[in-house]
């Protein structure tokens, strides 16, 4: 019987790692565009109906090859549902920041179960059997939730978006504006794919910097979830206390209001500094050290993991936006998939892990400077508003430098002339 668990099989738990995060590459590209033109509910049941079918096959695998590839599968449509999911609630609920926080506090708690199913079921199969039953539960989620009204504009189902309007102010008691529909005619609708995110200069150097901070933080976030089963002491212990950590990530409902450019640097930068001090608590046996550290770094690298979600939801247009935090999470799952061969390093040297990921999250602490801020801000609803939006400031940025200058050598010559 082929075995996963046993000290030989080392490369086999980092590979099944691996083929998950290159699942959830694969459907953050491919997925991400489905939703932004069919709909963000439609995906979020054909996900979580595939994840439940796969989840109990990928149970009953009879070798190790056919798991890595229910594994790849899996991930695919994790990634289907997880990003709809997140454009959903950011898409209709006014406080983004707030929403995105949450969503990361609902996260770890989901890690806090899948410890406790973990313990109570610790063979694989069981334990992979009773991961996928639990999809059931998001299943009626269909015909709860009404679609996105932003994703109904932007398909022009102006009729079914004044529906959803007129039901949430009956339902909040507010007055429906009369002429809202005069505005709503003018939605734009889905614009191109991922590439169409290079295309103009500011919007190649915002997907650029995205890009790099998803890497970033995907690495660092999963290498120190995947590097808990290194640490000394008890595994699912050391798991407890790790996923317990990411619910405090509330408070990132405040620390996210300093300012998103100014939150997600110092997030990294932080995580950066944990870095560097649990070599020093494990060379002098400090394991108690090393399990607080372990957790303030990956309670500030979660939360950043969420602040980077807000931010690319915030940066980019309705009719793109499901797309683009699809390449930000594609692009994460690539530094996912990396992260389990990182952690072997050591065999080398045992805090070497934790020095490469602390160099990782200096250089994306530096890089996250860059960072068009978005707090407080409208969502745009086109690419071209985005674009447009840039230029804009740009001009006016230009006009008043030269009224600054002209004024400025208007008192010098009368200075002169007196």
């Amino acid at each position: 019987m082929w075995d996963i668990n046993s000290c030989t099989g080392k490369w086999k738990i980092a590979l099944a790692s691996s083929m998950y995060m290159l699942g959830f590459l694969i459907g953050c590209i491919f997925l991400a565009d489905l939703s932004d033109r069919y709909g963000r509910s439609k995906l979020l049941l054909v996900s979580n109906i595939c994840m439940v079918v796969i989840g109990v096959i990928a149970s009953f695998s009879v070798n190790f090859w056919m798991l890595a590839i229910m594994r790849l599968l899996l991930g695919i449509f994790t990634a289907g549902a997880r990003n709809a999911g997140f454009v959903y609630v950011c898409e209709i609920i006014k406080e983004r920041s707030a929403a995105g926080m949450l969503h990361g506090v609902t996260y770890s708690i989901g890690g806090v179960a899948v410890t406790a199913i973990a313990h109570l079921f610790p063979h694989w199969r069981h334990f992979q059997l009773a991961c996928a039953l639990c999809y059931i539960l998001y299943i009626p989620y269909y015909w709860i939730m009404e679609e996105s009204p932003r994703w109904l504009l932007s398909q022009g189902r102006t009729e079914e978006a004044l529906a959803y309007f007129k039901k949430s102010a009956r339902i909040n008691k507010v007055e429906f504006p009369e002429n809202l529909h005069v505005y709503l005619e003018y939605q734009p609708k889905v614009e191109g794919n991922a590439l169409s995110l290079f295309k103009t200069p500011n919007l190649r150097h915002k997907s650029l910097v995205v890009c790099t901070l998803w890497f970033s933080v995907s690495i660092v976030f999963f290498g120190m979830t995947f590097n808990a089963g290194n640490l000394a002491g008890n595994i699912f212990t050391n798991n407890y206390l790790l996923q317990a950590s990411g619910i405090l990530e509330f408070f990132g409902i405040w620390y996210i209001r300093l300012g998103r450019r100014l939150a997600i640097s110092s997030a990294f930068l932080i995580a950066c500094l944990v870095s560097a001090v649990i070599p020093i608590f494990a060379t002098y046996g400090m394991q108690a050290g090393v399990i607080t550290m372990s957790m303030v770094g990956k309670l500030f690298i979660e939360t950043n993991f969420e602040m980077i979600y807000v931010v690319t939801a915030e940066l980019y247009p309705t009719t793109a936006r499901v797309t683009a935090l699809g390449l930000g999470s594609s692009i994460a799952r690539a530094g996912g998939a990396l992260s389990p061969y990182l952690i072997l390093s050591d065999d080398v040297w045992k805090s070497l892990p934790y020095v490469i990921f602390g160099v990782i999250a200096l250089a994306a602490g530096l890089v996250a400077t860059l960072l068009p801020e978005t707090m407080n801000k409208e969502l745009p609803d086109s690419l071209h508003q985005v674009e447009t939006e840039n230029l804009v400031n740009h001009v006016l940025c230009r006009v008043k430098q030269t009224t600054e200058k002209e004024s400025e050598e208007e008192k010098t010559m009368e200075t002169v002339a007196v």
